[in-house]
This record gives structure tokens, sequence and C-alpha cells, in this order.
């Protein structure tokens, strides 16, 4: 199973990045897609009754060329959902992939703990 997003699409901007850019990493879009993989995956996992776990693997990559990748995150207290670069940030032009499993008979508490790893792995990259 495959799941893609683009990462590089920001609500406040009206063009994409260009081609030197740092290429920006939404940590909120970057939490919903790991749940909403984690949860087709389980869908998935149901419907064919498999008796077997699911190896589930995330990575984030640009897809032009390697470049430099930075993350967004909003800050504690903002009400009005900004998010910025925070300056201690790293900016890696590569992520390496992030991996967890699901038994068949996950419940959805497990679901979210394997959705909080896939997704604190790939962020924790970028030193947050």
């Amino acid at each position: 199973m495959v799941m893609a997003a683009n990462l590089s699409f920001i609500r406040e901007s009206e063009e994409p990045p260009g081609q030197d850019d740092d290429l920006l990493v939404s940590e909120c879009l970057v939490t919903a897609c790991c749940y909403d993989f984690v949860a087709t995956a389980q869908e998935q996992q149901r419907m064919l009754r498999l008796d077997s776990a699911l190896q589930l693997t995330a990575v984030i990559i640009s897809p032009d060329k390697p470049r430099a990748l930075a993350p967004l995150t909003s800050q504690w207290g903002d009400l009005q959902g900004r998010e910025s670069t925070p300056p201690y940030a790293r900016r890696p032009h590569y992520i390496q992939p992030a991996h967890t499993s699901l038994s068949p008979v996950s419940a959805e508490e497990e679901g979210r703990g394997s959705a909080d790893e896939l997704c604190m792995d790939l962020m924790n990259q970028f030193g947050l």
C-alpha cells in the first residue's frame, strides 16, 4: 500500500516553492498524513482479513532533486494557527524512512500509537 501527499502545499502561499527554495514540511500535515495512512492500512487489513502484521514505512522525499527540507511548526498558544520554522531546526536534504508495524488485531489505540511513532520518527530528524 502506498499513500502520497504533496507536503509543499502551503495555504498562505499563492505559488509553489521555487527550485532552489527550501521545501517546507508542515508538522500538522505530516501528522495528518501519518494518521490517514495508518487508518487506511487498518481498514485494508480488516477488509482482507489478514492474519499477519503489516510493516508500514513512511518517508518524505523531494519530487525533483534532493534539496533542503525545512519544518513548519505552530507555536504553543498561537490561536491563529500560523506555522513557522524554528531557528534551531535542522534542514536535512534527505529524510530516513520511518517504520512501524500493525498487528492484525490492532485496536484504534494501537493505530494511534503507530501513527504517532511514524510522525515523531519523521519530525525528529528536523531536530524538533
